[in-house]
């Protein structure tokens, strides 16, 4: 039957998607298959058919064997690419070429985890994907005292109610190791929970509906009961894009790793969200408190594997009585300065003759251990 194409596109510095499309057809490739996976390696193709390289990554469409054409999509840390042929077993065997020319990069197991960081831009959600450099629990343990480590202690272990949507809620005041503690549960959890930071929370339960379904529903949209890929589902994903779950393909910033099993459960990371989880949210956010609720436990959350950690440095009885309620909050961790008794060990451990006679925030110990003034900035925001 006749095929014609046309494309409407905003062509910004980069038609390579366009024309490879265009070229597939006028090839009749009617098998498109595509895949994604963490990935540093430099292209290295001079036969390339098309080529354009920017401060944003690579793409190229590359000639992988007769009848299959391939598009690859290389930056921010990961490879998409898309096989056109004319049969299911070409695209496949196109796919294993371009895996073999980008490796995947390999999740490290100890002081190294893979984060998406969201954010929502001119083109709808879109993740970027950094490594970082991670704590584990045991090293930092010794930073909290009292209740807000035995609490933290119980999440480390994934000691947590079994049921998906639910809020883990950290609050207390700035510089009592949030932060640090945020990198060292991405690391216990990182066998089977991927994390996931929202860098633009107002926007995220603003006025943005397709923004948090992309994040919440981008990985149940193509996975079967069991959790895993649905095969049928792998050549509509290019058909799909810019009118499935908006343009957001199924990403897994986890390789697996031989006899170890792909993370299952998603933590989408809120740092810093005081002012959408107060008594007048309503009244300052519109509808951000109600969205909030129903992703947590509400209809939307429901039968999802994803879990929802928020901190704050607001004290918990400015914050709407609605989050904390039981069955809500999965884990309510108040972060409290560190003790003066525990806070001068802290000091001779690290070899440092100060003693402090009131008790201080871990920040402040810091500042005390490095030389640095006293602390008086808000500490900065962020997972990295």
């Amino acid at each position: 039957m006749p095929r014609e194409l046309r494309l409407n596109l905003e062509v910004q510095d980069n038609v390579v998607p366009a024309l490879f499309l265009q070229e597939a057809l006028e090839r009749g490739l009617t098998r498109f298959f595509s895949d994604t996976w963490p990935c540093t390696t430099k292209l290295d193709a001079p036969d390339a058919v098309w080529l354009s390289t920017g401060p944003h990554g690579t793409l190229a469409a590359l000639e992988l064997d007769d009848g299959v054409f391939g598009l690859v999509n290389l930056g921010f840390g990961s490879a998409y690419v898309q096989v056109a042929a004319t049969t299911d077993e070409a695209a496949k065997a196109g796919l294993e070429k371009l895996r073999d020319l980008l490796p995947r990069t390999k999740r490290e197991r100890e002081g190294r985890v893979p984060v998406s960081f969201w954010s929502y831009g001119p083109h709808g959600p879109m993740p970027m994907g950094r490594t970082l450099s991670v704590p584990s629990w045991e090293e930092i343990a010794g930073n909290y005292a009292g209740d807000t480590k035995d609490g933290l202690s119980r999440l480390m272990t994934g000691d947590l109610p079994w049921r998906g949507g639910q809020l883990i809620l950290w609050h207390g005041e700035t510089g009592t190791g949030k932060t640090t503690a945020l990198r060292a549960l991405a690391r216990e959890w990182a066998t089977w929970c991927e994390p996931h930071y929202i860098t633009d929370p107002e926007k995220f339960f603003g006025d943005r509906s397709d923004y948090m379904l992309s994040v919440m529903l981008q990985a149940e949209m193509y996975d079967d009961e069991d959790g895993e890929m649905d095969p049928d589902m792998t050549a509509g994903i290019v058909a799909s894009v810019g009118h499935g779950m908006w343009a957001v393909p199924p990403i897994q910033f986890y390789g697996r790793q031989e006899g170890e099993a792909t993370p299952t459960w998603r933590l989408l990371i809120l740092e810093d969200t005081g002012e959408l989880l107060s008594a007048d949210a309503r009244m300052q956010a519109g509808q951000g408190l109600s969205r909030f609720l129903n992703v947590v436990d509400g209809l939307i959350g429901q039968g999802l594997r994803i879990l929802v950690l928020v901190t704050t440095n607001e004290e918990l009885g400015r914050l709407h009585p609605a989050i904390s309620r039981p069955g809500r909050c999965a884990s309510n961790v108040l972060f409290t300065r560190m003790p003066v008794e525990q806070a001068n060990a802290w000091l001779a451990e690290r070899e440092n003759e100060t003693t402090v006679k009131e008790p201080r925030t871990l920040a402040e110990l810091y500042a005390l251990v490095e030389g640095w003034d006293a602390v008086t900035e808000r500490q900065q925001t962020g997972f990295g």
